[in-house]
């Protein structure tokens, strides 16, 4: 495939209003919750990266390995984003699904976020 061909078939791609929203609110829920841990996280050692209602906080680490949550949600989006990419010229459903999995995700990642800076600030 031909770098013009593929790049027509990217922008027909994102003119599809399920991909358009669906990665767009992904990417930006990962954006903002990268930015909201690199400007409310405390710069230590020992941040509790997991709470457990039984044993309490059992997991520390630094404030680089919590920042790896919202890195790792940017990624899937664009692993998912590729995957739906090649398969939406031929089954436009299944990259539908994907793209909906995708935010659905995005969202566990931004509530995960959310409370990992709630419980160290």
């Amino acid at each position: 495939m031909n770098s013009s061909r593929f790049l027509a078939l990217a922008r027909l791609f994102f003119r599809d209003r399920w991909n358009l929203y669906a990665y767009g609110a992904s990417m930006t829920l990962c954006l903002l919750s990268a930015f909201t841990m690199f400007r409310y996280l405390p710069r230590e050692d020992a941040l509790s990266l997991h709470y457990n209602v039984y044993f309490g906080i059992d997991f520390l680490g630094s404030w680089q390995t919590a920042i790896l949550l919202p890195v790792v949600g940017i990624v899937l989006t664009a692993i998912n984003a590729a995957v739906g990419l090649f398969v939406w010229h031929r089954d436009a459903p299944t990259s539908y699904f994907l793209a909906v999995g995708t935010v659905v995700i995005t969202v566990l990642i931004t509530t995960a976020s959310a409370l990992i800076i709630y419980v160290n600030v």
